[in-house]
């Protein structure tokens, strides 16, 4: 006697409880996901958030790299701004100046590189 899912109990009157005995020892089905490999579990790490958000293809910057180049830069325009060196603006203009200074360096990096064999 097997029960469908979502249907109620079928009771046995010969069962001292009522439920038959293929329901109650029946455990509910359970699925399994296969776990998804990704490029993190194959040994290859992904790139910092900097990298991938200019797209760097020649360049392979780590992440204190990509620190320096955007909080450090935010930090040394902020530090400019507030000792009146500056204008405020260079707090936005400093750090997407240095992102197109990166951009440009993998831009010729990839330029100079030799093709491979």
């Amino acid at each position: 006697m097997r029960r469908r899912a979502g249907s109620g109990p079928e009771f046995d009157e010969s069962s001292p409880t009522g439920v038959s005995s293929i329901d109650a020892a029946e455990p509910p089905p359970v699925r399994l996901r296969r776990p998804r490999i990704g490029r993190q579990q194959q040994g290859e790490l992904k790139p910092p958030w900097y990298a991938r958000v200019l797209r760097l293809r020649h360049l392979q910057p780590g992440s204190v790299a990509c620190l320096g180049f955007l909080e450090g830069s935010i930090a040394l325009a902020a530090l400019l701004a507030f000792a009146e060196l500056v204008s405020w603006w260079a707090v936005i203009v400093v750090p997407l100046t240095v992102a197109a200074m990166v951009k440009l360096n993998d831009y010729v990096a990839g330029r100079v590189q030799p093709p491979a064999p």
